[in-house]
């Protein structure tokens, strides 16, 4: 009883509330002065907003630009691969081989993420770490782990991709030859 209570309780609060919304905003439209489109401020400037993305081209740094870059071919290639490895996924041997494709992009955009986000102190060959760098050592190696692990999978798949023209449905026999 006393729930039923409470939940009438809040409902008729939630009405009371969205009663007095429409009133306030009826109001508000009822005071409003009418005044043609195109006497109004335009809420989106185009020509603002390339110049803005214009001086962002100019003025970012050359590293973070290529980390951005690196960045979603990265992501362009695991989308490419995943699209093209649909049926030959079944062959266990490319199963494996498109988790660990996965795994080392997700590696390498996991650092040119954290990248990105923080300048990495680099150190010149007096041993000053004075200048800044945007790509730390450590994932410039798992960026050239991602892309081995592309052109392997790339490899795997064509080859996965024309046996199974000519062996369809034989996935044990193709992860079979595959492997030797």
């Amino acid at each position: 009883e006393q729930l039923k209570t409470f939940a009438l309780k809040e409902a008729s609060e939630a009405i009371s509330i969205l009663m007095n919304l429409r009133a306030f905003w009826e109001d508000t439209w009822d005071e409003a002065e009418a005044e043609a489109a195109f006497e109004q401020d335009p809420l989106f400037n185009p020509y603002i907003t390339v110049e803005m993305m214009l001086h962002s081209l100019e003025t970012i740094h050359p590293a973070l630009l290529m980390n951005q870059v690196l960045a979603v071919n990265l992501s362009n290639a695991r989308f490419v691969l995943k699209a093209a490895s649909n049926q030959a996924r079944q062959v266990p041997i490319l199963a494996e081989g498109f988790r660990k494709l996965h795994n080392a992009i997700d590696l390498a955009l996991q650092a040119l993420t954290k990248d990105s986000s923080v300048e990495v102190a680099a150190s010149k060959p007096g041993g000053k770490a004075d200048i800044l760098s945007h790509l730390a050592t450590e994932t410039i190696a798992k960026c050239e782990e991602a892309c081995n692990q592309i052109g392997e999978f790339e490899i795997l798949l064509s080859r996965s991709l024309a046996l199974l023209e000519k062996l369809p449905g034989k996935y044990g026999l193709i992860d079979s030859l595959l492997q030797e």
